[in-house]
């Protein structure tokens, strides 16, 4: 017998063996205090636990030589249609990471209706079913194209089915003398002073397409908030370092609720919000991002959590809303 575990983004299928030895091996990764404050070093995850969490990983899931700018630019069939190769390697269990997905539909809009005077400013979706191996029909309908915002629908179809739905705003800069800002800069570490989570540990294939350096505990810790920090990098990113690139980054890391939690849930993302504040030119290209969220609240299985990505100079790249639902 054999089940089927979604820790959203994290989908695995394993025994009940597998589970509990996956589980017993990360339970029992350590995280080092590095100083006197709150943060975290990386847990140190020992052989024997690499290995049993990595028999969680499907056989037959290939690390993919394509970039993540190239599995995330559909064929462009037209001005109004597009066409996904979805990639095997990316899932999160039968369908495709999310983050791939959405950032696929953002690439495809800015290709029609962006431009150097016309950035992408927000993105809402709702990701209804999953996104199988193989074609998938991504298609884009202006709702309204003013003069200073283009407002556009954009939606995956896969064998006649909605898959995901979304709603970009693409807008030229306004006002430059009403600048704030009322989140607090977090400490940020040096990057490299942060322990990459081993290949393979992570369950999930498409997660073993990025480096995570978490910056607090791990996930199953038991531990008192629920909290999630690091930097992640995708370990073949491509040339791009635009609004797709940052859609994707904000959807990898695991969710914030994860750490208080002693045992695997099965979870899933019901609704993306995603603020694109600035832009990443003139970041170092090979630097990671920083990824911080906390979950606001959590009850009758639905935990809305804030999410925010920032580059390693202390600027804030966007500000992501996910609500996940706690399955069982």
């Amino acid at each position: 017998m054999s089940f089927v575990v979604r820790v959203a983004p994290w989908i695995v299928t394993a025994t009940p063996p597998q589970i509990a030895y996956a589980m017993l091996a990360v339970s029992n990764a350590r995280a080092t205090p590095k100083s006197s404050s709150t943060r975290f070093n990386a847990p140190e995850y020992t052989p024997a636990a690499r290995l049993c969490v990595a028999a969680l990983l499907p056989c037959g899931s290939p690390m993919l030589a394509e970039s993540l700018a190239a599995v995330t630019t559909a064929r462009r069939v037209d001005d109004s249609r597009f066409v996904l190769d979805v990639p095997d390697g990316y899932q999160q269990g039968r369908g495709a990471f999310g983050g791939l997905t959405l950032a696929a539909i953002v690439r495809a809009v800015d290709a029609v209706h962006g431009g150097p005077e016309r950035a992408v400013r927000t993105l809402t979706a709702e990701l209804c079913g999953p996104v199988l191996v193989g074609p998938a029909d991504i298609t884009i309908e202006p709702l309204r194209l003013g003069s200073g915002t283009s407002t556009v629908a954009a939606r995956i179809t896969q064998d006649g089915e909605l898959r995901t739905h979304a709603v970009l705003v693409l807008g030229r800069d306004r006002a430059r003398d009403a600048e704030h800002r009322g989140i607090d800069t977090p400490q940020l570490p040096d990057w490299r002073d942060l322990a990459a989570v081993p290949d393979g540990v992570l369950p999930p294939p498409f997660a073993r397409h990025f480096e995570f350096r978490p910056n607090g505990h791990p996930p199953f810790a038991g531990a008192s908030e629920a909290r999630a920090a690091g930097f992640i990098r995708p370990r073949n990113p491509g040339p791009a370092r635009d609004a797709a690139y940052v859609t994707a980054l904000a959807d990898a890391w695991w969710p914030a609720l994860f750490p208080v939690m002693s045992a695997p849930r099965p979870m899933a993302t019901i609704t993306f919000t995603l603020d694109l504040v600035s832009s990443p030119e003139g970041l170092e290209t090979e630097a990671p991002y920083y990824h911080e969220a906390h979950t606001l609240v959590s009850h009758a299985g639905f935990a809305p959590e804030l999410r925010t990505l920032w580059g390693h100079d202390g600027r804030l790249l966007a500000i992501n809303h996910q609500t996940f639902v706690v399955v069982a």
